[in-house]
Order: C-alpha cells, then sequence, then structure tokens
C-alpha cells in the first residue's frame, strides 16, 4: 500500500510540474534563455517588433505619417470594417508564431492575447461577441488545437466579450494559405466558410480573431460569409501582419 501511495504521489508530482510548465514555461520563447517567470526576457521583449505610430486606417499595417491607407487597401476593398494588428510578420517573429500555431506552444496564447487585448481596448471597438477564424476539423484534430480560438478565448475573459466559437464554421479542408499567391488564397478559401447560427448574430457586431494577416483573403471570406447572414458590422484583430 505504501509503495502504490509513493507511486501515485510520484505521478502526481510530474503532473503537476508538466502543467507548470505549460503555464510557465521558464525559458524565453524566442532565445530560450532561462526565466523565473514571464514569456521572454528583457533582451527579447525590446526586440518584438510591435506596431507603433500611424498605420493603415483598415488592415492596420505601420505607415509613414501622412497616410491613412495603404497602398494595398486602396486597391482592394474588404469586407471587414477595420483590422488592429499588434506585430509586424518579420522573418524572427515568425519563428516564434511558427512554435504557437504547429508546436504545442500553447502557453503563448497568454501573453499575445494580452497583447492583443491592451490593443483593442484602445481602438474601442463596439464589439458585441467574438468570433475566431476556425480551423476544418481534420486539421484542428491533427494540430490538437485551434490557436485563433486559443487566442480569443484569452481576449474574450480579458475583455468580458463573449466568445461564440460553434457559430463560424469552416466546411473546407483547405490547403496552407502561406505559400500562396494573392489571388489563389482568395480562390483557395473561396466557400470554406459557413454560418451554424445566424439568429444569434444578426445585427449584431463582430470581432473576429486571426493570427496572422497577409493578404486579408480568409478575414475577408469570413467577414463575407457573417455579413451575408445578418451581421451589421465586423472587426478584426490579428497577431501579426505581413503587410
Amino acid at each position: 500500500m505504501e509503495t502504490q501511495n509513493t507511486a501515485g504521489l510520484s505521478y502526481l508530482s510530474y503532473v503537476v510540474k508538466n502543467i507548470g510548465s505549460l503555464v510557465f514555461p521558464h525559458h524565453c520563447a524566442m532565445c530560450g534563455r532561462p526565466l523565473e517567470d514571464g514569456y521572454f526576457c528583457e533582451e527579447c521583449y525590446d526586440k518584438l517588433p510591435f506596431i507603433n505610430g500611424n498605420t493603415c486606417f483598415i488592415c492596420g499595417c505601420e505607415l509613414p505619417d501622412g497616410f491613412d491607407m495603404c497602398e494595398e487597401c486602396a486597391e482592394t476593398g474588404h469586407y471587414f470594417y477595420r483590422n488592429i494588428s499588434v506585430f509586424k510578420y518579420t522573418r524572427e517573429f515568425s519563428s516564434i508564431v511558427h512554435k504557437f500555431k504547429y508546436h504545442g506552444h500553447r502557453y503563448l496564447a497568454r501573453p499575445f492575447a494580452e497583447q492583443m487585448s491592451i490593443k483593442i481596448k484602445e481602438m474601442d471597438f463596439p464589439v458585441d461577441y467574438i468570433i475566431p477564424v476556425p480551423l476544418h476539423h481534420e486539421k484542428e484534430e491533427e494540430r490538437g488545437y485551434n490557436q485563433s480560438y486559443l487566442l480569443a478565448k484569452y481576449i474574450g475573459k480579458t475583455l468580458g466579450i463573449k466568445v461564440l466559437d460553434d457559430v463560424l464554421i469552416r466546411d473546407m479542408y483547405t490547403e496552407s494559405q502561406t505559400m500562396l499567391k494573392k489571388e489563389r488564397r482568395k480562390e483557395n478559401v473561396c466557400g470554406a466558410f459557413s454560418v451554424k447560427n445566424r439568429i444569434i448574430v444578426h445585427s449584431k457586431i463582430i470581432l473576429l480573431i486571426d493570427d496572422i494577416l497577409t493578404t486579408g483573403s480568409t478575414l475577408d471570406e469570413c467577414a463575407r460569409v457573417l455579413l451575408d447572414n445578418g451581421v451589421k458590422k465586423v472587426y478584426t484583430a490579428t497577431l501579426a501582419t505581413g503587410r
């Protein structure tokens, strides 16, 4: 009996230790330097490519002073009303995002969502509900989680806004947008989404959450489907922008 209890306590200690490592990774997410708390060492935090100063009114990319819209948005209309992004999607930052999206580093959702929440609060969007961009169920099973939902969950909790994770559905298993050109990206997601319960979002203002904005094709298709199903307006927020 004593041996069993000892084994049980050892297993419990193992579980607690590993749960703790998910919440507090004890190393910098960028350089791997040991940390007592937090997610980034001071040196790496100072290197994070925050978007500062003047930005495009539509897509949220960084612009020189005196401009209110980037060339891309001036040439291409969007279904979403306005987007905010926290970071520029630089090569160095993309490696952290890849850890978050593809390599099980779910703990990064918390610090990323904290920064997104700060910027969303500053913009003071009049939002009724938050909706994450969904993954196809097969892709979510392969990955083990939807990174956009993790961000949305923490943002919703921080801002006190309800998250609807079962309204916008991804019906089609599409190839990754990463290596596709602009026109191909639009084709790839066309018809990929549907709305399951249109009554709950009718005449509401939605904040759509995703990880990266590049051409905006995915966010546009999601926003179009939501608007077609009675949504009044769609704002979007992404962790980073590749523009």
